[in-house]
């Protein structure tokens, strides 16, 4: 382990490892002092270089990546997310991710129409108890539909819808 009569020893490699860093701050530093590069573009790059090498490793095992995109073969899933996450958390994914942009857009269609021309009944009193029944009624169609029940019983709430959810007060 004596390669030019040194032997590596942990305490060694730490230095070695404490010492590179402090060079390399120093050089980031004569950098930015310059104008030649900024923080946040050497970040980005870094985390750009990390990340290919993740990629590499994973593939070569043979596990790969999937992108979001790639899982989501069917419009039934688009409409599953929107729904349960929520119109909030479903534009925020069409924000972050350019290749659902359209997916989910078309996905929320049937999630706002959830609420359009259409009655909730939430809660209420049945003359013994204080119910936490959901139903609503489709001018559309004439019938009552049953909805998941709500978590809490309620009676004499007010409620509202807010960016495609109902909320119950009181």
């Amino acid at each position: 382990m004596a390669g030019a009569g040194k032997a590596l020893t942990l305490a060694g490699l730490h230095s070695s490892v404490e010492r590179l860093q402090e060079e390399l701050q120093a050089l980031l530093d004569c950098l930015a002092a310059r104008g030649l590069l900024r923080s946040e573009t050497f970040n980005a790059r870094l985390h750009r270089l990390r990340f290919a090498a993740a990629w590499r490793k994973h593939a070569a095992c043979g596990g790969g990546f999937l992108s979001l995109a790639d899982v989501q073969d069917s419009g039934a899933l688009d409409l599953a997310v929107a729904r349960l996450a929520g119109l909030p958390a479903a534009l925020a994914l069409g924000a972050a991710a350019r290749s659902l942009r359209c997916r989910i857009a078309t996905a929320l269609s049937p999630v706002v129409e959830d609420f359009r021309d259409k009655v909730y009944i939430c809660g209420g009193h049945d003359g013994q108890h204080v119910l936490g029944s959901v139903e609503r009624f489709s001018p559309a169609t004439g019938a009552w539909e049953l909805q998941p029940p709500m978590a809490q019983r309620r009676y004499a709430a007010a409620a509202a819808t807010v960016c495609g959810r109902l909320y119950v007060c009181g």
